[in-house]
């Protein structure tokens, strides 16, 4: 009676649908249940337009459409004033008049993902309970935009850049708390005598950049961000961030955080390890993309034997070598990671012995362990190991 729906059950709090195929309008049934929940991936392979399809489900509160290709983006989604989460891909990035005229009626989002870029121009309606934004990038005059129309923006995710203006600096979004950005972060010139990021989110607790033109290139703007607890820092075409003294001693100076994962190249020299061990034993998770300089074996080195009092737990060691085989670490280095007094998960890149694994799985506190394999023989050793550690649920895992 219902072609492809035939016999379907519908409950109204929570349904998923994926690769929806219609042959004939929606059913009434279907709308008249009050359908909650609707999402629709894969393939154009809908066999009535979306427009017709979503225009009777005005109960939806949540609305998930990826797509391939550049569709245009349906009119009737200004029906569903219901919506609370809504998240098309696949479709062409929306003129600003479209823009406005198909999120203006959804005043009840809370979560959107959309293909758009935000600038001072946009023109982007009030959408005063959003939560969650995720688009495409976020040009000059966007985060004051953002600041005016969403003041309840809590976490922001920018698939490209975050380009930061003149037009920003006086913006403010005391509810944000997560930023994250693909394609880096930049300031204009004109902006960085007034812009501060602690002052456009005084509760920003997560910070993630990966990219070219970081913040983290310029010490004032992130200076301040007393509630930060991780950061992540990962800059575009495998360069590393050169860090020395001043910038590790910045770092060290953000009370609240304890995750940072970053792509560097760890400074040489005793003062420069000084502040880099002064930051690390703070925090509990530590992961480490290092550079290809000769001097970074040494420095891992000086890192593990200055981590005696550290409180970290979940550490990682990574070398961006593209493709190169990472150095292989003395069994000194082994053995200080041995002692530190929290370490709980390790994961690294760089080989190691039969010996130099046993004696990291010895371990009292460490219950999980990743490194490279190293040829069948080892399978042995891991049963072993695991056996004879059984009692702290000891865990080994390959890596390529």
């Amino acid at each position: 009676m219902f072609g492809p729906l035939h016999g379907l059950a519908v409950r109204t709090h929570a349904l998923f649908i994926r690769r929806l195929v219609f042959s004939q309008p929606i059913p009434p049934c279907i709308a008249a249940a009050g359908l909650k929940r609707l999402e629709l991936t894969g393939g154009q392979h809908l066999d009535m337009p979306l427009d017709d399809l979503l225009a009777p489900l005005t109960k939806l509160t949540a609305l998930h459409v990826d797509f391939v290709g550049a569709l245009p983006l349906p009119a009737s989604l200004t029906r569903l004033t219901a919506l609370r989460q809504l998240s098309f891909q696949g479709f062409r990035s929306p003129s600003q008049r479209e823009l406005r005229s198909l999120l203006a009626p959804l005043t009840q989002l809370t979560s959107l993902t959309a293909p758009f870029v935000v600038d001072g121009s946009c023109r982007l309606p009030d959408l005063p309970s959003l939560q969650y934004l995720d688009i495409s990038r976020v040009a000059e005059g966007g985060l004051a935009l953002l600041a005016a129309s969403c003041p309840a923006l809590a976490s922001l995710k920018a698939r490209g850049s975050v380009a930061i203006g003149a037009t920003d600096a006086a913006a403010r979004l005391p509810a944000l708390t997560s930023l994250a950005c693909w394609g880096g972060c930049t300031v204009a010139p004109s902006a960085r005598a007034q812009f501060s990021l602690a002052a456009y989110a005084p509760a920003l607790k997560i910070l993630a950049v990966y990219g070219s033109g970081s913040v983290m290139q310029l010490p004032a703007v992130f200076d301040k961000l007393t509630s930060l607890s991780e950061l992540e820092w990962h800059p575009a075409g495998g360069e590393p961030l050169v860090m020395g003294t001043r910038e590790w001693q910045a770092l060290a100076a953000l009370p609240d955080l304890r995750c940072f994962s970053g792509s560097i190249e760890l400074g040489e020299g005793a003062a420069h390890m000084s502040a880099c061990v002064s930051f690390c034993t703070q925090l509990t998770k530590l992961r480490l993309t290092l550079g290809t300089s000769a001097s970074q074996a040494r420095c891992c080195m000086e890192l593990a034997a200055g981590m005696q009092a550290s409180r970290v737990q979940d550490f990682t060691l990574r070398w961006n070598l593209s493709g190169a085989a990472a150095p292989e670490l003395p069994t000194r280095f082994w053995e200080l990671l041995e002692s530190w007094p929290r370490l709980s998960v390790v994961r690294l890149s760089c080989r190691c012995t039969p010996e130099q694994l046993a004696g990291l799985c010895a371990s009292p506190t460490v219950t999980h362990v990743t490194v490279p394999f190293s040829g069948r023989d080892v399978l042995d050793q891991q049963s072993q190991l695991m056996h004879a550690h059984r009692a702290k649920e000891l865990h080994i895992q390959w890596c390529s």
